[in-house]
């Protein structure tokens, strides 16, 4: 029986039933979509971009509380990224002899004052790591103001490694100094960062 037919019969009783029942049917296909935007959002979080951006959540957040959420939201999504890193590997090593793999954050570094060109220019970064050599593939992000993602990508090997976006940017620009150029896009912002890197090397440890 509809809303309408309740109604009109008099029985409040079956219209009491029937809100109970769409009350319930909207609950259920409200918890259907809050299930599927969080498997989507932690889907998102343990990609290159998405690992990134919530290391720099972590990196801003503004209380204990928040910060705590935050990791261990970071942390499930290294875990879910190493997961399906596993899942590939499975599945090609036979055709593909290196697989990609698993991907983790580059939080920003010591570096007081590239942190703060890295925050203002929505610079973030991630690198994809091998576990059995030392190899790192390293992907550099720029958000402009349109919201446009720029990336570049480069790979380190040996004794090289980047722990921080300190050191990738350092790498970058010392060793590919035109995709450094094309990454910052302008030759003001790539001096700001060539001259936060160089005063932070010069400047004695205490």
């Amino acid at each position: 029986m509809s809303t309408t037919e309740a109604l009109l019969s008099g029985d409040p009783l079956t219209h009491t039933d029937d809100l109970r029942q769409q009350l319930a049917r909207a609950q259920a296909r409200l918890a259907e979509r809050i299930a599927h935007r969080d498997k989507c959002d932690r889907e998102y979080r343990a990609t290159s971009d998405g690992i990134a951006e919530s290391m720099r959540a972590i990196e801003l957040a503004t209380t204990p509380a928040e910060r705590r959420r935050l990791i261990t939201a970071h942390a499930r999504a290294e875990s879910d990224a190493y997961a399906e890193y596993e899942q590939r590997y499975q599945r090609w090593r036979q055709e593909i002899p290196e697989v990609t793999g698993p991907v983790k954050a580059l939080p920003c570094g010591p570096n007081v004052a590239l942190t703060a060109l890295l925050v203002r220019h929505q610079i973030l970064g991630s690198f994809r790591f091998q576990p059995d050599r030392p190899v790192q593939k390293i992907t550099l992000l720029r958000i402009d103001a349109a919201g446009t993602r720029h990336r570049r990508s480069f790979t380190i090997t040996g004794n090289d490694s980047c722990e921080n976006l300190a050191q990738a940017l350092t790498l970058l620009a010392e060793r590919h100094r035109d995709r450094f150029a094309q990454f910052c896009g302008d030759d003001y912002l790539a001096t700001q960062i060539r001259v936060a890197i160089a005063r932070e090397t010069s400047t004695p440890r205490t």
